[in-house]
């Protein structure tokens, strides 16, 4: 894409734990959604993190990080490049924590 002259941005949106994952699958199941097994949102809830964090990021032009465990979107971090602008530390931290632990 980018070859073709088009501009790659990542939005990736993450949760504080894979409970709450689960959760939310739980409620989209009630709300006439599909199911996922609970081992296959637990397993994804880490990789999905380290594949954005050490390789999808790395490929896009810009990319941004949100959390979505409170009331609203907090945006977390964005970058461009091998620019890191950190927009809030704690839940890059909590964020980082899932990568440096490996789930």
């Amino acid at each position: 894409l980018k070859r073709a002259g088009y501009t790659v941005t990542i939005v990736f949106i993450f949760l504080k734990s894979p409970e709450m994952s689960v959760a939310r699958v739980r409620n989209r199941v009630e709300a006439g959604g599909h199911h996922v097994p609970t081992e296959d949102v637990v397993r994804r809830f880490y990789r999905s993190k380290r594949n954005f964090w050490h390789t999808y990021k790395d490929l896009a032009d810009r990319w941004n990080l949100f959390y979505n465990s409170a009331e609203h979107f907090q945006e977390v971090a964005s970058g461009e490049r091998n620019q890191l602008t950190i927009t809030n530390g704690d839940f890059f931290e909590l964020f980082m924590q899932d990568i440096r632990n490996g789930g």
